[in-house]
C-alpha cells in the first residue's frame, strides 16, 4: 500500500512539474476545446460556455497545486528527486505525461461538475463528456506542439 501512495504521489507531483515546464498551455487548449464542444453539445451561449470552460480550468489548476505543492509538499515534506535528473527523460515519452496531465484536470472537473449538480440542475452527463473529449483532445494537441518543437529544437 505504501508503494502505490508512492506512485500516485509521485504521478501528481510531476503532473504539477510537467504542466508548469513544459504543458503550461493545456489548461489553455483544453479550456477553447471546451468553449466550443459545450456550444455545440450542451447548446450552452458564448457567456455560460466561456465561464464553465474558464472556471472548470481554473478549479483544476487549484486543486492540481493545492494538492501537489500544499498537500504533498508543504504537509507530508514529499521529495522527488531521481537519482540521475536525465533518467526520467530517457525513459519517459511526451505523450504519456500530457495524458496524465489531461487524465487529472478530466476527474477533477468530473469531481467539480458532480458537486455542482447538487445545487444547481445540469445535464451532468453531457458536461462530463465534454470535460473528458476537451481534455483528451487537449492533451493530444498539446503533444503534437510540444514535438513540433521538439523537432524544431533538434533540426535548427
Amino acid at each position: 500500500m505504501n508503494q502505490i501512495l508512492k506512485i500516485m504521489g509521485d504521478a501528481i507531483l510531476s503532473s504539477w512539474i510537467w504542466q508548469f515546464t513544459v504543458d503550461w498551455f493545456h489548461p489553455v487548449i483544453s479550456g477553447i476545446v471546451m468553449f466550443f464542444l459545450f456550444r455545440i453539445i450542451v447548446r450552452k451561449s458564448r457567456i455560460r460556455s466561456f465561464l464553465i470552460s474558464l472556471g472548470s480550468q481554473i478549479i483544476s489548476l487549484g486543486l492540481l497545486s493545492i494538492i501537489a505543492i500544499g498537500v504533498l509538499v508543504h504537509i507530508f515534506g514529499w521529495e522527488f528527486d531521481p537519482l540521475d535528473p536525465y533518467e526520467g527523460i530517457k525513459q519517459i515519452a511526451m505523450f504519456q505525461p500530457s495524458m496524465t496531465l489531461g487524465l487529472f484536470y478530466a476527474i477533477s472537473q468530473t469531481l467539480f461538475y458532480i458537486l455542482i449538480s447538487f445545487f444547481v440542475d445540469i445535464n451532468l452527463l453531457g458536461w462530463c463528456a465534454v470535460s473528458w473529449l476537451s481534455n483528451g483532445i487537449g492533451a493530444m494537441i498539446s503533444y503534437l506542439f510540444i514535438s513540433i518543437a521538439e523537432i524544431m529544437k533538434y533540426t535548427g
